[in-house]
């Protein structure tokens, strides 16, 4: 029998509408478990377990260290699994699986994280169709790797596969999730996955053991608009040890040198940045750029010592989360890994 360990997180998979408030409920879950339990009797183990019980709008980097030590308790004793399915909420969902697709990075077995646009008990709900392949996915594509995997809203269209470091979050207004690259990696058709390209990822470093995460030290997150005032931003008292900063579409920032648009300009902010130690790291930085003509805002922050990461922020952000927050890897490599 194939066995797969289901991490319940919360979200809207976990919950119950009551006078029209949709809220987690345990209930809920006991219900999702008996009906997986009918579905795949006889031929998958499911293995549950409950780190946190919340709605992902309220997820901090915190909980991923109450459920990473939950995952790593269980791999570390039980090295027989097929693969790790984490019910989650579709708010934060793309910031816990890029999370997960760092920590895990040397893990053997598929790592696929899931959720639903609804309560499971509703009949516009998709996530059974999510949960279900998900565990085609495990049991089918043996592919290593964190994953996510949701199904789209237009006419309960394609269940889509995107890979942990390129899963953008949804769109507020079509509530659909799209993909750093042109093309997602892939979706599961019949139970079987119609992957992007046929390469499999290979695991270097094969490992079932894991630094303990405990976040301790904090990164910044910052998205451009115009009007942005960094003069808000006082870090040098602060615990932040890195800032993730995401640009424009054509990887521009404000950096005007003029004396009255000082308080908007990045360049200020990167500098005390670099003053007081702090590392800027520019997300959403396809590599081709630096090989195509670039605009001089960009030339300024690099030569600055601003860094390019050549992944979306969420991945971008999540990763600095990780590397600030381990001894395993010098931050510098892990990075830029």
């Amino acid at each position: 029998m194939r066995r797969i360990l289901v991490c319940m997180t919360g979200g809207t998979f976990s919950t119950q509408t009551e006078n029209n408030v949709m809220d987690v409920s345990a209930d809920a879950n006991d219900t999702f478990k008996q009906k997986a339990g009918r579905k795949y009797f006889n031929s998958v183990d499911f293995i549950y377990i409950y780190p946190v019980m919340m709605l992902s709008e309220n997820m901090t980097p915190k909980v991923w260290g109450a459920i990473t030590s939950q995952i790593n308790q269980m791999i570390e004793k039980d090295q027989n699994f097929d693969g790790i399915i984490v019910t989650h909420g579709s708010d934060t969902a793309p910031y816990t699986t890029a999370f997960l697709g760092h920590y895990y990075h040397d893990l053997p077995i598929p790592v696929v994280v899931t959720a639903s646009n609804a309560p499971i008990d509703e009949p516009n709900a998709n996530g059974w169709n999510n949960f279900f392949a998900s565990v085609d996915f495990i049991l089918n594509a043996r592919r290593a790797g964190t994953y996510f995997i949701y199904q789209s809203g237009r006419n309960r269209g394609d269940i889509f596969v995107f890979a942990s470091d390129e899963i953008r979050e949804a769109d507020v207004y079509s509530d659909e999730f799209s993909s750093s690259t042109p093309y997602v990696f892939g979706k599961m058709e019949s139970g079987q996955l119609i992957a992007r390209e046929n390469k499999r990822r290979v695991v270097s470093a094969a490992s079932w053991a894991f630094e303990p995460f405990h976040y301790q030290h904090k990164v910044l997150g910052i998205k451009p608009y115009p009007g942005l005032d960094y003069s808000v931003f006082n870090l040098k008292d602060s615990d932040i040890k890195a800032v993730v900063h995401q640009s424009y579409h054509s990887n521009t920032h404000n950096c005007s040198e003029q004396k009255e648009a000082e308080p908007y300009s990045i360049l200020a902010f990167v500098k005390q940045c670099e003053a007081i130690g702090i590392q800027v790291f520019l997300s959403d930085f396809p590599k081709e750029r630096l090989i195509l003509p670039i605009y001089p805002t960009t030339i300024q922050l690099i030569r600055l010592g601003a860094i390019p990461v050549y992944l979306p922020f969420e991945s971008a952000y999540t990763k600095a989360v990780l590397a600030y927050n381990q001894k395993s890897v010098p931050q510098g490599t892990l990075m830029m890994r």
